[in-house]
């Protein structure tokens, strides 16, 4: 697995690590692309609700943050559906090969 190296509360962010290798089922890089691509689309999915909620509310002072918000969490699909697509090709292409001579 990975050694996570974390200043406070490092029992939390362990769990949470874990719940993510479990969801992967696996401990290899591949699946660490996939919980790459995964993390990406749970961190999107509020940044775009919230940040169109701000950027179309006028009274709100802070609409430069909501769209701030929107462009990043659009980014941050595109750039998942990126990995995602990587993620396929290196399963489809028979995974990493490691040369031990």
């Amino acid at each position: 697995m990975w050694e996570i190296f974390a200043y406070h509360n490092s029992e939390a962010l362990e769990g949470i690590f874990n719940a993510i290798a479990a969801i992967m089922a696996s401990g290899t890089y591949l699946s660490a692309i996939a919980a790459v691509g995964f993390c990406g689309f749970v961190a999107a999915i509020p940044a775009i609700i919230y940040g169109n909620r701000v950027r179309h509310d006028p009274s709100n002072p802070q609409q430069g943050f909501g769209t701030a918000g929107f462009i990043m969490g659009w980014i941050s699909v595109a750039l998942s559906l990126v990995v995602i697509v990587v993620w396929v090709i290196v399963l489809v292409s028979g995974g990493f090969s490691v040369s031990t001579y």
